[in-house]
């Protein structure tokens, strides 16, 4: 399709390629020579071999926003306008379904609707880091949270490294729905690349309640998967149940259920360990 609707063409030194306020029509990318970027007479900007121009006007629908001269013979590559967009278009849907399907891979976001999961994916960024660079630090206030998507990063505590993280794996969200400190130094091993969620792209994507509506989905997840409760409420009833439950943080070795005692809680794990030990007693550990 790229090659087929894409055409060549030369223009000589001193010619206008187009002037400001005209009508966005196509895409160039520079084949030889160069062209100046005029704005009200002033240059902004040169176009050397394989720059690309002229997007703007045709993803806004605009009037173009400055005039483009030849400083020297030129020959472009040139995309039709309309050519261009759907290829944009073609181009962000694969993006974002790339998105939807990390999305899926965390748990506590895979139970929110297929609306919060697309304002969601449009709005989380790729970043990239570098061998050795550290991409959370142990102690600080974190208010971000990532999902990798290619390389391999380390996470440690004082030095010592604990576990590996791979393609699809998650972290940094503790800090983002129970506002803790980072209990662990994460840094990348070789080159990787994460999807990035900050508290203000969950804010702008589900609202200033996003907690509820993640504590909600990991909620609703959990009964899902559990047969005694799929069996006997439906979702409506999910809802009305999860007005009951509160979030609760238990300290390392802090007892939740203890032997002899009735049991008048159900307890959903969030994150951490519980462990049933010699003497019958349940503990929580909060990482």
């Amino acid at each position: 399709m790229i090659l087929k609707d894409l055409f060549e063409f030369s223009m000589e030194k001193g010619r206008v390629l187009f002037q400001e306020n005209d009508d966005g029509k196509y895409f160039y990318i520079v084949k030889k020579g160069v062209l100046e970027l005029l704005i009200k007479g002033e240059r902004k900007k040169l176009f050397k071999e394989w720059d690309c121009f002229g997007e703007l006007a045709l993803l806004q629908k605009c009037k173009r926003s400055g005039t483009v001269i030849c400083l020297s013979d030129v020959e472009l590559f040139v995309f039709d306008g309309h050519v261009f967009r759907d290829l944009v278009k073609s181009i962000n849907q694969n993006k974002l379904k790339d998105k939807l399907f990390f999305i899926d891979m965390i748990p506590m976001i895979k139970g929110l609707d297929n609306i919060q999961k697309t304002n969601l994916a449009k709005m989380i960024n790729l970043v990239e880091f570098q061998d050795q660079e550290k991409i959370i630090s142990e102690g600080d206030m974190g208010d971000r949270m990532y999902i990798i998507k290619e390389g391999i990063v380390s996470c440690s505590f004082r030095n010592k490294e604990i576990r590996k993280l791979y393609p699809k794996d998650f972290f940094g969200h503790n800090s983002i729905l129970i506002e803790c400190r980072r209990s662990l130094d994460v840094i990348s091993i070789g080159k990787s690349s994460c999807y990035e969620f900050s508290k203000n792209t969950l804010i702008e994507a589900l609202g200033t309640t996003y907690r509820e509506s993640i504590f909600f989905s990991i909620f609703k997840e959990c009964l899902i998967k559990n047969t005694f409760f799929s069996e006997i409420f439906n979702e409506s009833q999910f809802e009305k149940m999860f007005e009951y439950f509160e979030l609760r943080v238990y300290k390392n070795q802090e007892v939740i259920y203890q032997k002899g005692i009735k049991n008048r809680k159900i307890v959903i794990l969030i994150e951490g360990n519980i462990i049933n030990v010699k003497n019958y007693c349940l503990y929580f550990a909060l990482f």
